[in-house]
């Protein structure tokens, strides 16, 4: 063995026995787990445009108080053609501060229906958030939803241009990727619940909406506005503004509490029961 090939050799053995630095390391690309948004079908605001102040139109208010939220000026109302109305993006990741306190809000004040079989519903005080009951917006029992696992959502908001109704044919939606948040006038004003399937309960929006999906198998998020004590008045009552007692409460009691049971509906893999 030359001196030459002795000294290479006594090299590679010393090398070998150092002990390890990480810094060597630190050109290797790391593995990654970042959550990536889910791209979810859109979340309908009805309502009618032409009066867009009015309790028929709370689903589409509610829809634009969830928009202000994200302080963006790029985050607009845009016409689209191709979905038939007003849409906007949006991106919720479980982790934005305002989201976490909704999903921590709804989380401290769940309570469990007495039958598996009990309606989702929330009475909301006008005046006052205080007294909030959300049940399970999926599933009869709370501990079987495991909401606190982040999540990261992209959403499209659709205030449609159909009066009351949206365009299934622009959409190529499947009902069951829908969510449709609408006016109640069978519920107190503030009162919040969630239905899939059955009846439209007089609505004549939901009623469209059914004809045109030839299907009630979606979701609805019903917003009590209330009604007036004389029923030949409904139709005026729901073309009416809400009064400045009821636009106080709709934004610091009813929106919240509406965002905050979305919000828990798109953390599940499914919007509906299987």
């Amino acid at each position: 063995m030359t001196a030459h090939s002795s000294a290479t050799l006594y090299r590679a053995c010393r090398s070998l026995c150092q002990p390890f630095s990480t810094a060597s390391y630190s050109t290797i690309p790391s593995v990654t787990t970042e959550l990536q948004y889910k791209q979810l079908s859109p979340v309908v605001g009805l309502g009618n445009f032409t009066y867009p102040t009015t309790r028929h139109s709370v689903g589409m208010i509610l829809l634009d108080q969830l928009l202000s939220h994200f302080g963006k000026p790029s985050l607009q109302w845009k016409t689209d053609r191709s979905m038939g109305g007003w849409t906007a993006e949006i991106q919720i990741d479980s982790t934005m501060p305002w989201v976490a306190r909704c999903l921590q809000t709804t989380n401290a004040s769940r309570k469990k229906p007495s039958t598996p079989s009990q309606r989702s519903s929330t009475p909301v005080s006008p005046m006052s958030n205080a007294h909030r009951t959300i049940h399970s917006p999926i599933q009869s029992n709370p501990a079987d939803i495991h909401t606190d696992d982040p999540w990261k959502r992209t959403i499209t908001l659709l205030k449609p241009a159909a009066l009351m109704n949206i365009s299934v044919k622009k959409l190529h939606l499947k009902p069951s990727d829908c969510i449709i948040i609408h006016d109640d006038i069978d519920r107190k004003f503030g009162t919040i619940s969630l239905k899939t399937g059955g009846s439209a309960n007089g609505h004549n929006g939901i009623k469209s909406v059914m004809s045109s999906m030839a299907s009630d198998a979606f979701l609805r998020l019903r917003v009590g506005v209330g009604r007036p004590e004389n029923k030949a008045h409904v139709a005026r009552f729901v073309l009416e503004p809400f009064d400045s007692i009821e636009q106080v409460a709709l934004h610091d009691s009813v929106a919240p509490l509406v965002h905050s049971t979305l919000f828990k509906t798109l953390s599940q893999d499914s919007i509906l029961p299987k």
